[in-house]
């Protein structure tokens, strides 16, 4: 149990982990299933590129090479044992590490999935944005990330339109709002990539993205802000 809290905390800070006890406390079952959820989400980001470092909130060594054919090769390195894969599929990384956090044994068969879906979507961009961050404050990527995984840089500024109630929702997820005095603040999931500006708040709400948002980021924030 101690594992998996560290791993989570790791990666989605003691806020993070807060507002996903709130939104799990009524489901034990899929409370386990984020844990996994969460950790296909950091093997998205990390595996984009080969990847050294440790498992979060481990001491345990990880070594993922990806190859040719989208399968990656690897080891895990524990105080016991060394875990070893090669032409693995992602899930088959997953599993291994879900091993080591003592998960995968206990993961239930019946989950809802259209709400961990949801849950999912903010998972995934807490993780990115944690990461963004990380970089942003460091002047070294950490664990050895390559700066193309985490900052894709698209060519031109995006500008969307939004509807004005948007400027009162909150996230389904931490429960903050993501607008404060008509300025966009974002939640806690979102809070780590600044640079979204909002315009035009008095008639017809716009925002307009930096080069901080990828277009993941920004479906999945327009997503959100849905009435």
């Amino acid at each position: 149990m101690v594992k998996r809290e560290e791993f989570l905390t790791s990666l989605l800070g003691q806020e993070g982990c807060k507002a996903l006890k709130k939104a799990t406390d009524h489901n034990p079952d899929l409370a386990l299933s984020v844990i996994v959820r969460s950790l296909m989400g950091w093997l998205d980001v990390i595996t984009r590129q080969d990847f050294q470092g440790k498992i979060p909130g481990t001491h345990y060594a990880c070594e993922i090479k990806k190859n040719q054919s989208d399968t990656f090769s690897g080891h895990l390195k524990t105080k016991e044992d060394v875990v070893s894969f090669n032409n693995a599929s992602l899930h088959n990384v997953a599993g291994a590490i879900a091993t080591v956090l003592g998960v995968e044994d206990e993961l239930p068969q019946n989950v809802d999935n259209t709400h961990l879906a949801a849950l999912g979507k903010s998972i995934d961009l807490l993780i990115k944005a944690r990461i963004v961050t990380s970089y942003k404050q460091k002047p070294v990527v950490p664990q050895k990330l390559s700066k193309s995984i985490n900052l894709p840089r698209p060519s031109t500024r995006r500008v969307f339109r939004i509807a004005k109630a948007s400027l009162t929702k909150s996230c389904s997820f931490c429960q903050e709002h993501f607008f404060k005095n008509d300025q966009f603040v974002g939640c806690h999931c979102f809070s780590g990539l600044s640079g979204c500006n909002l315009l035009n708040k008095s008639t017809e709400p716009v925002l307009s993205f930096n080069r901080s948002w990828d277009q993941e980021a920004i479906t999945t924030l327009l997503e959100a802000l849905k009435v």
